[in-house]
């Protein structure tokens, strides 16, 4: 799985991303299916860069509620960084 997230990849793991959304998305036409298993059995390297992006979409999807139950938790101990906090910070003589 490391190797198909070498530096130097980008395109496959781009196209790996893609072909897992769509597959996800469901409903490919046979010609998308044809260009999907041709992708797929071109190289090695893209059964690994798909099993990957695949793995990630996996472990996204089974933290994605936890995640968006923290993220109001967060939200509430987050730093004023707005305008007036920065405007706070001119006047006492903090920002450049």
């Amino acid at each position: 799985m490391i190797n198909a997230w070498r530096h130097g990849d980008e395109a496959r793991r781009d196209d790996a991303a893609t072909w897992v959304v769509r597959l996800e998305a469901g409903g490919l036409d046979d010609a998308q299916a044809v260009a999907f298993d041709a992708w797929l059995s071109a190289s090695p390297q893209n059964v690994q860069a798909f099993d990957a992006a695949l793995s990630v979409s996996r472990a996204i999807t089974a933290n994605a509620a936890p995640l968006a139950a923290a993220l109001p938790e967060r939200r509430a101990v987050r730093p004023d960084l707005g305008r007036r906090a920065f405007r706070r910070g001119q006047r006492r003589g903090l920002a450049g």
